[in-house]
């Protein structure tokens, strides 16, 4: 295994925040009228989390002692992914290059975020030294860039940006918490963040900009997970009725 430690001095970024709103896409493009199961044989649970443009996919199963495995789909072939002495690990994100971001949780609870290579049956662990609540990797581009979020020693979480070799926290401005769960081949993270009032929104950080994102039924209570190439996104929101509706936003 290797080991990729950053110090969070690396990048002083200036962040503007702007407000902004998008709509639930609606229409017939995303109607699915295929639906395969998709579960790791003999688990007991099993949920799917990333998928690359060859439908690989990845995510964590449990199995049947009650502990969580990562796992990886490659052409219908499952493989376990735990990195070497734990208990609980969860992949999260999968680019096209067969190179999955995820996390392990130590003896102690604390989660540690890491990138494993399927093709070099690698892992790479990303050491934050401000970390010290856990972290965890939720996404990782072609380009090799991720995302994630960290806990620091008073209990705040942190999004993250590495990109270019450079190690970014992504804090929207004035809020309480913010993590960053997907981006794309251009750098462009979403996630969620709580504001001063406790409410949850949605945003996009691109480009040293945060724009902040509710679905028009779910203000206050909106979180984007993911971001394609093409800037659409998805989440989910929790209407007033107290139901988790989730959405497509497209430009």
């Amino acid at each position: 295994m290797k080991k990729i430690v950053f110090a969070l001095a690396l990048v002083a970024a200036t962040l503007v925040c702007s407000a902004a709103s998008i709509s639930a896409w609606e229409g017939d493009r995303f109607r699915f009228n295929d639906f395969d199961s998709e579960n790791f044989p003999n688990s007991a649970q099993t949920q799917v989390i990333g998928i690359n443009n060859r439908g690989y996919t990845d995510g964590f199963y449990i199995d049947n002692a009650g502990t969580n495995h990562g796992f990886l789909d490659i052409k219908g072939n499952f493989t376990t992914v735990d990195f070497p002495g734990t208990t609980l690990n969860q992949l999260l994100g999968l680019n096209n290059l067969e190179q999955a971001a995820g996390y392990y949780a130590d003896a102690a609870g604390i989660d540690h975020p890491y990138i494993f290579d399927n093709k070099g049956r690698v892992f790479f662990v990303i050491t934050i030294p401000e970390a010290v609540g856990g972290a965890q990797a939720t996404g990782i581009s072609d380009n090799g860039s991720i995302s994630g979020f960290y806990i620091d020693s008073k209990g705040t979480n942190h999004g993250f940006l590495i990109a270019k070799g450079q190690f970014q926290t992504l804090d929207f401005p004035q809020s309480t918490l913010t993590q960053a769960f997907g981006l794309n081949n251009h750098d462009e993270v979403v996630g969620q963040y709580v504001d001063a009032s406790g409410l949850t929104h949605g945003f996009i950080f691109d480009d040293g900009r945060f724009t902040s994102v509710d679905d028009p039924e779910g203000v206050g209570t909106t979180t984007i997970n993911g971001i394609n190439d093409r800037g659409q996104i998805v989440g989910f929101y929790v209407a007033a009725g107290g139901n988790t509706d989730g959405f497509v936003g497209s430009k």
